[in-house]
């Protein structure tokens, strides 16, 4: 035992001694001057100079480590910059056990602070396009088995014998410029796990493109696949970007020639709010080459709404395009609101619409239609935009070429009809067109609040017929001129109906509930309304609405013409109602104060009243002159004999109607009746003129 003590003594203080010999020898040892060396290696192989600024050193370590200081390539001589990249410190650790089995064996390499610098000229030269290598030329004469199959790529000849078992980078920049833009991208932390260069790559990864993190992990294919150009190259990601999941799996052929080929298998998640867009998960294969690629969308869900089909893409052109065949059995809108607020049917704000643009004065993004050329065709068999208002075979061709944009036909189904329609927009001539015909719709099937549910509500009991017509032209180069070079006209068609009179739930503003109320209409003799026709006809010019007579609602019980404009610009209203309540007034007087009725305010909130100046003025007038004066108001109470057709005048749908044929009688026994009540005296009227004013509710 003794002895044992003794021998294990003697090597252990040989092991001393070898090891202080060992370190007084590396710390003496200066790689500096082979600095040059690798300098001259460097240029044979890529033709560039390659600069050691700072000292080359031996680290003391149980694991053998050399460290570099300041390592910068130059660029090509073309570049922006005068250096390709810059180091500012690499560290390379060897595996000790090979080391002594005379190999050599890179355990790890460490690149800190990285810069590099990426350009592409416009005639697609690049700057990582090196010179000839010296090195590949000599290889050729090299009968070894393993020159001679990498012979033809110096980078793999290189590799043949080198294996680098963990590549960490940290804290670099890449920049890359083309004429177009300069991108850059950070890089917290980037490491490989290669084992060897016939086994697969691994990659974790910590960017930051754009401010915006991107983490994520890979498994590649071997670096000898790589080098291959008629091998896959597998590979499967997985990334979390932009608060998107994607991940991906599929290979590539040809890497490393100028015809790479890919095929993947891809799913996105986006959840949702993120970019202010609902919940969105996409399964699709992409197929395609560095031009573009061709996409079969097995499953696009957009808040539970799935659309298939498939897209082909081109970005070779000068100008990218896109040709898509786009598919749904239904499609929610309401779905697709991250707030989850339901979209009412109401009147229309067009101020709030021109806000939700942002700022109407701004100037519209034409240019965005010259940058992509575009044929796609959307098929929805269900439209659902709210759970009242539904459209069926939905049908979209957009074209969309050098700035032209064409949606040719956009037809569907509502309402138990059909309507076509068709917008042009030309960033060229900065110029919108759109028209839309529609026919046979019927509106208890349109909206379900037309349609009767109970006793209270209002609704169509029968007929309900609707045709609309609409035409629209603007030119402009902001929102607000848009509206303000606004041309074009409306008109809106009801056929012989009957109704049920109630509260419309779903109408924001209600101007027929208002009506009625004002006019202290009898709610009991007007439950039901005989409608022979209604119509809605506005001229639109320079971005003002006008309703030349152009709304019109004849029935046996009453019947409303109004006249008036809308300023779309600040969406006010100013428009006289002229009903003719036949019996369905509380009196005779009220009857004729009916020609004084008044809309204002805006199309979100209508108020309806009486022009109270006038009104009195009449009735003083009336009683001062023996009756004589309310000859004036008898023009409002002669009954139209048919409204809708003079709604309809000068338009191409007057002949739906017939032409006024006299004076309705029920409105020439309203009038007489009228006129005797007023004849009974001045002191009457004078002194009970603003109590009749006052049986209205005013607004």
């Amino acid at each position: 035992m003794r002895f044992i003590k003794i021998l294990s003594s003697i090597i252990f203080s040989l092991l001393i001694i070898l090891a202080i010999g060992a370190y007084l020898a590396v710390r003496h040892f200066d790689l500096n001057q082979y600095k040059s060396y690798v300098e001259d290696m460097v240029r044979r192989e890529t033709g560039r100079q390659l600069k050691i600024n700072g000292d080359a050193a031996v680290a003391i370590s149980l694991v053998p480590t050399i460290v570099i200081n300041d390592v910068e390539l130059s660029n090509a001589d073309w570049a922006d910059m005068p250096q390709m990249f810059k180091i500012k410190q690499i560290e390379v650790k060897f595996a000790l056990l090979p080391l002594l089995k005379k190999q050599v064996v890179i355990d790890k390499i460490l690149l800190s602070e990285p810069q590099i610098y990426l350009q592409k000229k416009s005639d697609g030269i690049t700057n990582w396009e090196f010179g000839a290598s010296q090195t590949a030329q000599s290889l050729k004469a090299n009968t070894d088995d393993k020159a001679k199959r990498y012979a033809g790529n110096s980078q793999t000849a290189l590799l043949a014998g080198f294996a680098a078992r963990n590549v960490l980078i940290e804290n670099g920049v890449v920049q890359y410029v083309d004429e177009k833009s300069t991108q850059t991208v950070e890089i917290k932390s980037l490491m490989f796990s290669i084992p060897s260069i016939n086994e697969n790559i691994g990659i974790d990864f910590e960017i930051v493109y754009n401010g915006e993190p991107i983490e994520g992990k890979a498994t590649l294919g071997s670096i000898t696949t790589f080098m291959q150009k008629d091998v896959p190259f597998p590979v499967i990601m997985d990334v979390d970007a932009y608060k998107i999941d994607a991940s991906v799996s599929g290979s590539i052929i040809g890497l490393l020639t100028d015809t790479p080929v890919y095929a993947f298998e891809t799913n996105i998640y986006n959840p949702a709010s993120n970019f202010n867009a609902p919940e969105i998960s996409l399964q699709s294969r992409i197929d395609g080459d560095i031009n573009g690629l061709k996409a079969d969308v097995k499953v696009l869900n957009v808040a539970e709404n799935l659309i298939m089909g498939s897209l082909e893409a081109k970005w070779n052109s000068q100008v990218p395009w896109i040709k898509a065949n786009l598919r749904s059995d239904k499609f929610d809108i309401e779905s697709l609101s991250v707030k989850s607020s339901p979209l009412a049917f109401e009147i229309p704000s067009f101020v709030a619409e021109a806000q939700a643009l942002s700022l109407p004065n701004e100037t519209i993004p034409y240019q965005e239609l010259k940058k992509i050329n575009a044929d796609v065709i959307l098929d929805i068999k269900k439209l659902v935009v709210n759970p009242s208002l539904q459209a069926d075979n939905v049908l979209a061709t957009i074209k969309l070429n050098n700035g032209l944009l064409q949606v040719n036909p956009i037809e569907f189904v509502a309402g138990g009809g059909s309507l076509f329609g068709k917008l042009t927009i030309d960033a060229g001539k900065q110029t919108m067109k759109m028209d839309i015909n529609g026919k046979d719709m019927k509106l208890q099937s349109l909206h379900s609040e037309f349609a009767v549910s109970d006793g209270k509500d209002f609704g169509v009991l029968d007929g309900g017929n609707l045709d609309v017509y609409i035409t629209a032209f603007s030119s402009g180069s902001t929102y607000q001129q848009i509206l303000s070079n606004l041309d074009g006209s409306m008109v809106g068609i009801v056929g012989k109906s009957k109704l049920q009179t109630g509260a419309l739930k779903f109408l924001k503003g209600n101007i027929l509930t208002q009506l009625l109320d004002v006019l202290k209409v009898d709610s009991s003799k007007a439950n039901k309304l005989d409608l022979t026709c209604a119509v809605v006809r506005t001229d639109i010019t320079k971005g003002k609405a006008v309703f030349p007579r152009g709304i019109a609602f004849d029935s046996k019980q009453i019947t409303i013409v109004s006249d008036g404009q809308i300023n779309l610009l600040n969406d006010k209203l100013n428009f006289t109602i002229e009903p003719s309540m036949n019996k369905l007034a509380s009196g005779n007087v009220t009857q004729a104060l009916a020609s004084f009725v008044k809309v204002s305010g805006t199309l979100d909130n209508p108020k309806i009243g009486l022009d109270n100046k006038e009104a009195v003025k009449t009735l003083i007038g009336v009683a001062a002159t023996g009756g004589v004066s309310y000859l004036g108001s008898q023009v409002f109470l002669n009954g139209d004999g048919s409204p809708c057709y003079t709604a309809l005048q000068g338009t191409a749908y007057a002949s739906r109607f017939p032409k006024p044929s006299g004076l309705k009688a029920t409105t020439q026994d309203a009038v007489g009746e009228t006129q005797k009540q007023l004849e009974k005296g001045f002191k009457d009227i004078k002194n009970t003129a603003k109590d009749i004013l006052k049986s209205f509710k005013l607004k």
